[in-house]
């Protein structure tokens, strides 16, 4: 397991009028660090934390150059090792050609983030690695009723 720093981003609990809190990072990544099974944790989620799927995306930028790229990754939620336990996005191919992807269908709509890290982990690694960025961004909020509140996807 790595980390893309030295140390893990601590995100604060959601705080605006409604409880929303936008969480956007964009993450620098090396064309060594796209080995297969390398596990990076990015961010540590704080507690009584809520996440809707359809707020969930990514942007990656090509980091697989070969004329068949082979790069898939999986991001999800989980523990502080790596271990992943909520999947959010499994076998993307984002970061083949640098395109945007979103919550897999079978995420629940509301996902309890309480205590958990954003985990990154290699699924199948690059033919031909380039270095290149991971944008991530979701909205999380304090409070599961959602008749409460007002949000929108993106």
């Amino acid at each position: 397991m790595a980390n893309f720093t030295n140390a893990i981003d601590v995100v604060s609990s959601p705080r605006n009028e409604k409880g929303i809190t936008p969480f956007y990072r964009k993450y620098n990544i090396l064309a060594a660090d796209l080995t297969l099974n390398d596990t990076f944790v990015l961010a540590a989620m704080p507690d009584n934390c809520y996440m809707r799927k359809v707020t969930f995306g990514i942007l990656a930028s090509d980091m697989d150059t070969h004329g068949s790229p082979t790069l898939d990754f999986d991001i999800g939620f989980g523990t502080k090792a790596g271990v992943e336990s909520l999947a959010i996005i499994d076998g993307s191919q984002a970061a083949r050609t640098g395109v945007a992807d979103a919550a897999d269908s079978g995420v629940a709509d509301v996902v309890n983030l309480s205590g958990l890290y954003l985990i990154l982990k290699i699924a199948a690694a690059s033919a031909t690695a380039a270095a290149g960025t991971l944008e991530i961004w979701f909205d999380m909020f304090a409070n599961h009723n959602l008749q409460t509140i007002e949000l929108k996807s993106r």
